[in-house]
């Protein structure tokens, strides 16, 4: 499980995730969403690390889309903003109406969601795990990967009620190369909903 974990951290020789890489990204949350798991440790297992690469990458996402725009540096991540009403308002989402004006910042606004692409299926899973195992906050505060399994945890199963987990990730570019601008508002307005989810749940 730690080696495809391990897919999603951050490249040590680069700043920016490449794209090519999310589809197998996006496949990979799947196959850990719907191991046979026997032990509550499993998927505690994948939580707490998968927390370990969101909380601080995820808020390094979310900072550098707040320096991109202007945000607040402070508080990035407050609430809503004008860009995600936008995208639940709005049919056609444009750069310029959403302060993007030069192509240098639509470019790198572009890269910032494929980096967020590299951690939208982590806290997509982490969402799933917590529901499909019914996962406490305390027992998720808790947890520390040396422990031993506890006997009252072993033999648990996700209920047939759970609907299966996909992770479908939106294209950020055309065949031309050129950014779709709703994809990349509803990447940019999920990644900044699962952060402020995650900050309240702590999953």
């Amino acid at each position: 499980m730690k080696g495809i974990i391990s897919l999603f951290e951050k490249d040590p020789d680069s700043e920016d995730t490449h794209v090519d890489l999310l589809p197998l990204l996006s496949f990979a949350s799947e196959i850990l969403a719907h191991l046979p798991y026997n032990s509550l440790n499993d998927p505690l297992f994948i939580v707490y690390h998968s927390s370990c690469i969101t909380a601080l990458d995820g808020q390094a996402i979310v900072s550098r889309f707040a320096e991109i725009l202007g945000g607040d540096m402070c508080d990035p991540n407050s609430g809503e903003d004008d860009i995600e009403r936008a995208w639940k308002t709005s049919s056609t989402i444009n750069p310029e109406t959403i302060g993007l004006k030069s192509k240098s910042k639509q470019r790198e606004f572009g890269q910032v969601c494929v980096n967020a692409c590299r951690i939208l299926p982590l806290l997509q899973l982490k969402k799933f795990l917590c529901k499909a195992y019914n996962l406490s906050e305390v027992r998720m505060s808790e947890y520390v990967p040396s422990e031993k399994e506890r006997i009252n945890e072993k033999g648990v199963s996700i209920s047939d009620s759970i609907p299966a987990f996909t992770c479908s990730l939106p294209p950020i570019y055309d065949m031309h190369q050129n950014i779709n601008w709703n994809n990349a508002a509803a990447i940019y307005a999920s990644i900044r909903l699962l952060m402020r989810e995650c900050e309240i749940e702590t999953c």
